[in-house]
C-alpha cells in the first residue's frame, strides 16, 4: 500500500476498515504443534511428508537457551496404542490378582505372603489405572529432524537449567518431583532442580591444571 498513494489514506476518529477473509485461510489441515523454546510456538498446518526441520525453520528456529536433547515428541497414533496395550495389560494383572485370591493360605508363612502379594498387586492396579497414556516417541535430535511430520504430533522444546525441564522429566517418568534425585554439574542446573523440588547432587568439576 506504501506505493499506491491512493489507498495510503490518513485515518480518522471513527473510521472503520474492513478486510474480507480470504476463504479456507485457517483450514490447515494436518497439523502439528511446537511449543516452549521455539521462536514462534503455535499450531502449524504440514504437508505429506513434511520433516520435522522445514517445521522448526518456519518457527522461526529454536531459542537460545533450548535444550534440544530434552525434546518431547507426541504423537496421537503411539498413544493410542499405549492405551490399547495398557487396557491387555490390566486385564492380565486382574486375571493373575483374581487367581492369587484364590490361592490357599494354609500356613502363616504363606498366609504373610499372600497378604503382601494382594498388596502389591493393588498397588500396581492403581498405578495401571490412574497413570495417563501419553504418546511419547524418543527421538535423536540431531538426525531427527529429518523424521516425516504426522498429524496431530506435538514437539516440545524444553529450556535448559529450568524448572520447567524437570518438572516435565518428572512427569513423563510418572514420578512425583521428591521420589527422584538429579546429578548436576551447573549451578543454574541445580537451582533449577531444587525449586522443582527434586533432590539435586552437585559436582564441582575442576579444570585440568
Amino acid at each position: 500500500m506504501a506505493a499506491e498513494p491512493n489507498t495510503d489514506v490518513g485515518l480518522r476518529d471513527g473510521d472503520v476498515l474492513a478486510i474480507r477473509q480470504l476463504t479456507g485461510w485457517n483450514d490447515v489441515g494436518a497439523s502439528i504443534s511446537l511449543k516452549s523454546e521455539v521462536l514462534h510456538p503455535g499450531v502449524y498446518g504440514i504437508k505429506e511428508g513434511e520433516r520435522l526441520i522445514s517445521i522448526i525453520a518456519r518457527a522461526g528456529g529454536l531459542r537460545g537457551d533450548a535444550y534440544p536433547y530434552g525434546a518431547i515428541f507426541e504423537r496421537i497414533q503411539v498413544r493410542e496404542m499405549e492405551q490399547r496395550n495398557r487396557a491387555e495389560l490390566v486385564r492380565t494383572v486382574q486375571d493373575e490378582g483374581t487367581a492369587m485370591k484364590l490361592a490357599p493360605g494354609g500356613h502363616q508363612n504363606d498366609k504373610l505372603a499372600k497378604e503382601a502379594s494382594l498388596l502389591q498387586w493393588k498397588t500396581t492396579m492403581v498405578r495401571l489405572q490412574t497413570t495417563p497414556t501419553v504418546g511419547r516417541l524418543a527421538i535423536h535430535i540431531s538426525s531427527e529432524l529429518m523424521r516425516p511430520s504426522q498429524n496431530g504430533a506435538s514437539l516440545s522444546f524444553p529450556c535448559q537449567h529450568s524448572r520447567s525441564t524437570y518438572q516435565l522429566a518428572a512427569k513423563h517418568l510418572h514420578e512425583a518431583p521428591q521420589n527422584l534425585v538429579v546429578i548436576e554439574d551447573a549451578l543454574a542446573g541445580v537451582q533449577a532442580a531444587t525449586t522443582a523440588g527434586i533432590r539435586c547432587i552437585g559436582l564441582r568439576i575442576r579444570s585440568p591444571g
